[in-house]
């Protein structure tokens, strides 16, 4: 592959230097251009131990190798051609295109390709052991097995970026543009999976990759008007995703699900799979349709600048057919009439609908035991294993935004945002019977700049109705120990489970922030620069932090070439949380 590409190199330069001449005469008659540089090197690499900690992204192998680089420029009348390309080795390499012909058709391709290993986790910590009573270590009860053991994973990954624009003579501004994007990714990675009830058995093995992502862009830009009297601007772009991965997808053997000691099998109501050869790690393709429109309007008489976007996306699983609605509208205006004085307003919204999926379960009797022949539903009627997964991305969300900025005197300057953000989940509850957040934020801020010193200070405070958290998700009353239980006797885990009370959440509702920073241009040569930061957040579910975050730096920069920072940073973080350690015994 490398000779290849080395060949097409010389290739490409010998046409250069073929024709030459004639550009160089052209050139003469037009007083146009036409350069080429060739750069040829050699490059020697030796490396010990792993390679990837070093070179996780580069290419090393041991000796002496060439390189070589090419960058081509040339314009004649009102035609311009750039070709610029680098090639390491036939795993690292680069070439693009850049063609332009009278102004208006113009075309850009550039293909990138690179390696990327990866590690080897050889998984030998779970080679866990106990003691007995006496000390002395007893059989481990996690077990591994690695089926590609000592192999190295590596993936190589290209991109190739194709843009045709082709602007309009009639419509100054105007354009139809046409993108095209592929990436690729091909080698190994490591695929691991774990025994049907438990982690004790880790299987891995390496999993071929063969994946790509495609992308068709096509799309116009219409500018009416003038800078004088105003102008609006109108784009569509249309998206058109496709992934895939035809690699083939591991598989493994799973064992019968049987009693660790006896050996019978006394727990198959409790297993969806066993004694069978599966695939895992198994990747879905996809699809994604996206429809882009942006107005963009400039009215100079009354310095108001308005723009509008609208976003309608439509993401599909072609495995088993579910798709992912987005609908997202955005305004903004800003006003500039007022000397000194910038107000905006902005408003967001947001509508997600994410498919519903039907969880449907395999539920088996065990052939031994005290439940033979029983399903778990069957020994258990108050759990049903099957449901329908309604999806917590389902929402709707508003927010609105009010920002100023007004020049106090020359050097000052006064800003200040109020931004309010609702969230509404179609399912998902933050509280009992509560699925929608709000958010209300704050902020106020000064800005001083003068020839020599510069800084600003800044102070924000939210408050947030019901902010996400996991309803429910810890803390069990006592007494919930069965003294001698088994499995079939004592206290199951879904029981355990709804047991839960608390509800809990590492998000604020009440936040304070202050952030300053400064700088002064000691000289030409020197500059000292100093920040503070201070962070105070709490909520009702007994969490908080707070944090003080100053620094200082200084900077020297005796030359462009040549700097030397010093700098000091202190972080302080302190967080205080509601922590349940669940005993059980079931």
């Amino acid at each position: 592959m490398k000779y290849k590409i080395l060949f097409a190199v010389a290739v490409i330069f010998s046409l250069v230097l073929c024709f030459h001449p004639v550009l160089a005469q052209d050139a003469e008659e037009t007083k146009n251009n036409f350069e080429v540089k060739v750069d040829l090197g050699a490059h020697w690499t030796d490396w010990d131990k792993y390679r990837g900690k070093v070179g996780e992204y580069e290419v090393l192998d041991r000796g002496i190798l060439p390189d070589v680089g090419i960058d081509i420029k040339g314009f004649t009348n009102r035609k311009f051609l750039e070709l610029q390309g680098f090639y390491y080795h036939e795993d690292d390499l680069y070439l693009s295109t850049d063609i332009d012909l009278n102004r208006i058709l113009r075309e850009e391709f550039s293909y990138f390709r690179m390696p990327h290993f990866l590690e080897h986790d050889p998984l030998k910590n779970l080679n866990a052991v106990f003691r007995n009573p006496a000390g002395d270590p007893v059989p481990p009860v996690n077990e591994f097995t690695d089926l590609d053991a000592g192999s190295e994973y590596m993936i190589r990954y290209s991109t190739l970026k194709s843009k045709t624009t082709f602007r309009l003579p009639f419509l100054p501004g105007s354009e139809v543009f046409f993108d095209y994007r592929k990436e690729q990714r091909q080698g190994h990675r490591q695929a691991i999976t774990i025994s049907k009830c438990s982690s004790c058995h880790v299987v891995s093995q390496g999993r071929e990759i063969d994946e790509y992502t495609e992308d068709l862009n096509p799309g116009f830009k219409a500018k009416f008007g003038n800078e004088k009297s105003g102008w609006l601007t109108v784009s569509y772009d249309y998206l058109k995703r496709r992934f895939g991965e035809t690699g083939a997808d591991p598989r493994n053997s799973y064992n019968p699900a049987v009693h660790p000691a006896t050996g019978l099998p006394v727990f198959t109501s409790r297993v969806q799979y066993e004694n069978d050869n599966l695939p895992y790690n198994v990747v879905p393709s996809s699809e994604k349709d996206t429809h882009t429109i942006k107005a963009h309007g400039q009215l100079p008489t009354v310095a108001t600048d308005v723009f509008t976007s609208y976003v309608n996306s439509t993401t599909k699983n072609t495995h088993v057919g579910n798709t992912y609605d987005l609908n997202s509208f955005i305004g903004r205006i800003t006003n500039t009439l007022v000397p000194g004085l910038a107000l905006s307003g902005k408003f967001r919204w947001m509508d997600i609908d994410n498919d519903d999926v039907f969880v449907q379960v395999t539920e088996q009797p065990p052939l031994a035991g005290p439940e033979a022949g029983l399903t778990y539903s069957e020994v258990h009627p108050d759990f049903n294993p099957e449901f329908y997964r309604k999806s917590a991305m389902n929402r709707k969300v508003y927010e609105t935004e009010i920002s100023a900025k007004y020049r106090l005197i020359k050097h000052l300057t006064l800003r200040g945002v109020f931004v309010w953000r609702s969230t509404d989940r179609d399912y998902y509850e933050v509280e009992a019977g509560e699925t929608k957040t709000d958010e209300y934020t704050a902020r106020v801020g000064l800005s001083f700049r003068k020839a020599k010193l510069y800084g600003n200070i800044n102070y924000e405070h939210q408050e947030i109705d019901d902010p996400f958290a996991n309803p429910g998700a810890a803390c069990n009353p006592s007494g919930t120990n069965v003294p001698g239980a088994t499995a079939f006797t004592g206290l199951q885990y879904f029981q355990f489970y709804n047991m839960r009370q608390l509800t809990l959440s590492n998000l604020p509702d009440k936040k304070d922030q202050v952030s300053a920073s400064a700088t002064w241009a000691v000289s030409p040569y020197v500059s000292l620069s100093g920040y503070y930061r201070y962070i105070n957040e709490s909520n009702d579910f007994d969490w908080d932090r707070e944090a003080h975050m100053p620094s200082i730096s200084l900077l020297y920069s005796p030359s462009r070439q040549l700097n030397f920072t010093l700098s000091y940073l202190y972080n302080y973080l302190k967080t205080n949380s509601l922590i349940c350690e669940p005993v059980f015994t079931g």
